[in-house]
């Protein structure tokens, strides 16, 4: 499996050929005894089955994996989800946005415990990574970022900073 790119492969010794693709945040996958390959995607919680001609059916579709964070900017309703951030209109529910956080550890964007509002902008708690970062979710990139930290399961701006609260076991 290939995370970054979603690609299940098969390797041969003559080299790697692409077996399905379903997308960003491929996770798992196993075969049942007619060969057919189920896939999951822990970016999204859904589940494919390629079937051995290579057509794919959605057993389960994409949605919320564990909402645990909510934030209001404009209209948006920001949920933090663990691997990525999902927007709402805050009137008609429809979802506006999507962020993934996939590859975990490796994107730009960290895995999501937690989200505050900033002004325009998030601060995202990564309990799973031990940091805390304000993300501008126009430009999808990382405005500020507080690392090496001890389990941030909630951040905030308060008085010029940012107050966290860290899990202790």
């Amino acid at each position: 499996l290939e995370a970054a790119t979603g690609r299940v492969l098969r390797v041969t010794a003559s080299g790697n050929e692409e077996v399905a693709n379903v997308g960003l945040g491929v996770d798992n996958f196993t075969f049942d005894a007619d060969d057919r390959l189920f896939i999951s995607k822990g970016s999204d919680g859904s589940v494919t089955r390629v079937d051995t001609d290579g057509t794919s059916t959605e057993l389960l579709p994409a949605g919320m994996i564990q909402p645990s964070g909510l934030a209001m900017i404009n209209d948006t309703v920001w949920v933090a989800d663990v691997f990525g951030l999902k927007g709402f209109d805050r009137m008609t529910g429809e979802q506006v946005e999507e962020q993934v956080a996939a590859p975990p550890f490796a994107s730009a964007l960290h895995t999501t415990l937690n989200v505050s509002a900033d002004g325009d902008n998030l601060v995202i708690a990564s309990w799973f990574e031990g940091r805390v970062t304000v993300w501008d979710p126009q430009t999808q990139t990382p405005v500020e970022s507080y690392a090496d930290l001890f389990g941030p399961v909630s951040a905030v701006r308060y008085g010029g900073g940012i107050a966290i609260t860290q899990h202790y076991a």
